[in-house]
């Protein structure tokens, strides 16, 4: 709106943005078929070791002659490899439907702790490594869908397991500031390098021997979806914090401040 000089009235100019959103729409549609294409080779090259060594596993235990202590040991290797592949072909599919539209509801700090807890001490569990959860019993609620968010806070929970030394402590820590709900995933490993920082968000980047490379990749795009923010940070001690921001259910009109976290 612009006052007109020396004459009465505004000039006002209105842009209709319709065909220029339809175009963002298009071309993220066409980045996702490029990386759902990637995904497929990706799935097809990943998949194939553990599958055969499943398949090795599951053909010795068809042997008459097998002692029932070898029988044991190669029942846990044959569960050990299903277990990666569930994890690789769950990547697939959270990658795969985080631009999508799904079901949203409110979700309180109570009900995320609860859908994330068991699971993440049964990650860690191999380990001898215990999850520490604080601020859980925060009076706030996001809205959102809880199995991507599950989803996401499981994979960051099991990439700090990982990374961190037998018998250390994974750290899930919940505050608030002002209109955001503030999830800080804390590991004790080595940190990461700041050429890795600009890295590993991207999607099919891994630094493991084993893995799709879209873990991250997959946890920065349900934070978006949500209309979060995520970052990582090295610890001053020892370790990484991956810190995740959503925004509050009914917190559209508070004001941000920079003010520290309240627990």
């Amino acid at each position: 709106i612009t006052p007109l000089v020396n004459e009465p009235g505004q000039l006002i100019v209105l842009t209709d943005l319709t065909e220029t959103r339809q175009l963002q729409a298009r071309l993220s549609h066409l980045q996702r078929l490029s990386s759902l294409g990637k995904m497929v080779a990706s799935l097809a090259h990943q998949i194939r070791t553990p599958l055969s060594a499943a398949m090795l596993y599951a053909a010795n235990l068809t042997r008459k002659n097998l002692q029932p202590e070898s029988g044991v040991q190669f029942a846990h290797k044959l569960q050990d490899r299903l277990k990666e592949l569930e994890s690789q072909v769950n990547d697939m599919l959270l990658f795969a439907k985080s631009g999508e539209q799904q079901v949203v509801n409110d979700i309180s700090v109570q009900e995320l702790y609860e859908a994330i807890a068991p699971t993440a001490q049964t990650i860690t569990q191999g380990q001898e490594q215990v999850v520490i959860f604080k601020g859980q019993q925060i009076d706030a609620s996001i809205t959102g869908n809880l199995t991507a968010l599950q989803g996401a806070l499981l994979n960051l929970i099991q990439n700090a397991s990982q990374i961190s030394p037998k018998g250390s402590d994974v750290t899930v820590q919940f505050s608030v500031l002002n209109r955001w709900l503030c999830i800080n995933i804390s590991d004790q490993g080595p940190g990461i390098s700041d050429a890795l920082k600009d890295k590993i968000f991207e999607p099919f980047y891994t630094t493991k021997t084993h893995g799709t490379g879209l873990g991250l990749a997959v946890v920065q795009s349900v934070v978006k979806a949500h209309q979060g923010r995520i970052n990582v940070e090295n610890l001053t001690d020892e370790g990484a914090c991956f810190s995740i921001m959503l925004p509050r259910a009914f917190a559209s009109d508070m004001v941000i401040a920079d003010t520290q976290p309240e627990e």
